[in-house]
């Protein structure tokens, strides 16, 4: 009987975002790489069908508990990962919430691969270090030979900003800090090195796109802001191959892919250094804090140090390889690490 049968599962509405949220694409990829037959679901009652998977694999500590406690009824492996927002939540029913679902998550695991260091460092200290024989520490990877910037294409990036996220509800615009990010945007225009630039927001439109759409309207930068809609994934990158900005201004960022791949294509990563950035972008990027004047970013834009990009090269390959993740899966699926 094949034992390589994985339900993967994540609480997304549409089925989708499977294929196109890289997230799930690489981690699917990965697991299919290592001879897994992969069926993602969205559906929490196809884990009562015990007799068509021997292993779980849950996106996020939330509703994946209830999947995760049917698998484990069955018997079968279960493997959890994902950024754990709601762990810097000030809203204390949210925190609350989510902490008591990563302990459920927890119990019916058989590891976490926790991605970042800050959510290590939330679990270890929420559960005063109880919680800690089943987490691996895993960065997600990214494919780094599709990310070549020569000093060439350095050069020649255009002065404009652009960012990429998902639109299809307010809030997670508004966690993503793009708001905040074209209020910036529309100061820095006011100086004369950012008069003409433009921001490009790549992503699947939706009612977050309309409350961005509104923004532009009040801060009249309408016609310098450009709603790509959902792009392929050469057109991603034929847009951070060509621009120099990147935001990614997160109230939290769980791990930050979008922004270790503009960091690979040497874009200059305007971030919050919130959540797993402090991991991504680490000292290679410029961190804008809260309530931080214009005067302030802009001085930190005009005196960036280019050497930081290159240096950050060696930095990803040794950390966010795509070949780490796997090593990683490898070792505790196949071998119990």
């Amino acid at each position: 009987m094949n034992k390589n049968r994985v339900l993967f599962y994540s609480s997304v509405k549409n089925k989708e975002l499977f294929n196109t949220q890289k997230f799930y694409v690489i981690d699917i990829e990965i697991l299919e790489s290592l001879g897994l037959i992969v069926t993602p679901t969205n559906r929490i009652s196809d884990f009562w069908k015990f007799w068509k998977y021997d292993i779980g694999f849950y996106y996020f500590y939330k509703k994946s508990f209830f999947p995760g406690l049917i698998a484990k009824f069955f018997h079968k492996r279960n493997y959890f990962t994902g950024g754990i927002d709601d762990f810097s939540s000030e809203n204390k029913k949210i925190f609350n919430r989510q902490k008591l679902f990563f302990y459920l998550s927890y119990l019916v695991s058989d590891k976490c691969f926790i991605v970042s260091n800050s959510d290590f460092t939330n679990i270890k200290t929420i559960y005063n270090n109880k919680l800690i024989n089943k987490l691996y520490f895993s960065y997600h990877g990214i494919k780094l030979d599709d990310y070549i910037c020569s000093e060439d294409a350095l050069l020649r990036k255009d002065s404009n900003f652009m960012t990429i996220a998902w639109q299809g509800n307010k809030s997670n615009v508004i966690r993503k800090g793009i708001d905040n990010a074209l209020y910036i945007f529309f100061e820095l225009r006011k100086y004369k090195e950012f008069k003409d630039s433009l921001f490009y927001i790549l992503g699947k439109s939706g009612p977050g796109t309309d409350y961005l759409k509104d923004l532009c309207n009040t801060y009249g930068v309408t016609e310098s802001v450009i709603f790509t809609d959902e792009v392929t994934e050469d057109e991603k990158i034929k847009y951070l191959k060509n621009n120099r900005y990147y935001f990614q201004l997160s109230v939290y960022e769980g791990f930050g892919i979008a922004a270790l791949e503009a960091l690979a294509e040497k874009n200059i990563i305007i971030h919050s250094g919130n959540g797993g950035l402090k991991d991504v972008v680490a000292d290679d990027g410029i961190i804008v804090y809260p309530e931080e004047s214009i005067d302030s970013i802009y001085n930190k834009i005009c005196n960036y140090n280019q050497k930081k990009l290159h240096e950050s090269e060696i930095r990803i390959c040794n950390s966010f390889s795509i070949n780490h993740r796997r090593n990683d899966f490898e070792n505790v699926i196949f071998h119990n690490k």
